[in-house]
């Protein structure tokens, strides 16, 4: 590959990214991760029946910045909660437990509300801690218990609106991302 084409694939890239972004856009991005996910312009590493494993296209933490994103077009966490989605969940969250401990990513985030770029479901792995994310003491023992609970979080209105984030680190707990506070903090919790 010359350094030429190099540059225009990695233009074409981020002229995507930046489309994909848009909030008219989201459909867009939803029919292609749920029926062409394949001609995306990411490096795909692994997939299964419904979720695959990308590289993340302009990762801003961790030296591994991979993103798990369902073959389904998804637009956010919560509409990822509703029952018709219990088999794809399941299977997300095995595939992406294989995923962190093959590439070594024990970090795992999925944005909601404001904090969500693209609006297509997608949850972030790596193995830092997002630097800007912001933890409350709400936790949750695991993903599905999560998303059962997100409509009885406190504050829930005010979250999305500000945005937030769901974080699982090390401890295996699911944490809300909402007031500054270091990730390191997260290990201390029971």
């Amino acid at each position: 590959m010359t350094s030429a084409s190099y540059g225009s694939e990695v233009e074409v890239r981020q002229f995507a990214f930046g489309i994909a972004r848009s909030r008219p856009a989201g459909a867009v991005v939803r029919l292609m991760f749920g029926r062409f996910s394949r001609l995306l312009p990411l490096e795909r590493l692994a997939a299964s029946k419904r979720v695959a494993l990308y590289r993340h296209p302009r990762p801003v933490y961790g030296s591994t910045h991979l993103l798990a994103v369902p073959l389904r077009g998804i637009r956010d966490i919560s509409s990822l909660a509703s029952n018709r989605h219990d088999e794809l969940r399941a299977e997300l969250w095995q595939q992406t437990a294989q995923w962190q401990a093959r590439y070594e990513t024990p970090w795992m985030l999925v944005n909601a509300g404001s904090r969500q770029d693209v609006f297509q479901v997608h949850f972030h792995l790596s193995d830092e801690c997002p630097p800007d994310v912001v933890l409350s003491d709400e936790t949750f023992g695991n993903w599905e218990l999560a998303l059962a609970g997100l409509g009885q979080l406190t504050d829930g209105n005010t979250l999305l609106k500000a945005g937030f984030g769901l974080l699982c680190g090390p401890d295996g707990r699911v944490h809300t991302a909402t007031s500054r506070r270091p990730c390191g903090a997260v290990s201390s919790i029971p």
